[in-house]
């Protein structure tokens, strides 16, 4: 597949999230104390994306993630999560992020290892290259014309199961261990 086709066959919807700093904000100034728990969720400071951004920190596992080659200040922000597996306090975190506008590095895999998860895919997807800080992450597009199953399982105890909808990116990612040392 050519580089330029995928890049146009991944999805022009934005993604939403939630800018974490400005819900810390509004936790600490009493906001939510304030407000019937039904409101909550309408509340939460959003923000839609076209592309994901180049550098933001996932407020899901607190890493910071960057495109290769981009180094700035880092925006806390919560994407859609699709899955939270925990295993012994150790955080598989996947959600949605937005479309790619910069061409970089990819391979095709059909699996992944993060820190003591072992991740397949039953079809080939495409696995670009982000710089992490702070745990290890994982940009994955599925570029088939169906899901593709992912099962995701943590040494040989738990297993979990989710479907990667076709044409969007996805993002992995889990804060480095105790027991790993700087990477």
């Amino acid at each position: 597949m050519a580089q330029e086709d995928i890049y146009l066959k991944m999805a022009n919807d934005s993604v939403e999230a939630v800018l974490a700093d400005k819900e810390e904000e509004m936790v600490y100034d009493g906001v939510f104390a304030r407000t019937d728990k039904k409101l909550w969720f309408k509340l939460l400071p959003k923000r839609s994306f076209d592309t994901i951004p180049k550098v933001f920190i996932d407020d899901w596992s607190g890493i910071k993630v960057s495109l290769p080659n981009i180094d700035r200040e880092a925006e806390l922000l919560r994407f859609p999560k699709v899955l939270d597996t925990e295993y012994y306090a150790e955080h598989l975190h996947i959600f949605r992020v937005p479309r790619i506008n910069v061409k970089f590095l990819h391979e095709f895999v059909k699996e992944l290892e993060i820190y003591n998860y072992a991740i397949k895919f039953d079809r080939e997807v495409i696995r670009f290259k982000v710089h992490a800080v702070g745990g290890r992450a994982e940009l994955v597009f599925n570029h088939n014309d169906d899901d593709v199953l992912v099962i995701i399982k943590y040494k040989d105890c738990e297993e979990w199961k989710v479907q990667l909808e076709p044409y969007k990116l996805y993002m992995f990612t889990h804060r480095r261990p105790d027991w790993v040392r700087e990477e």
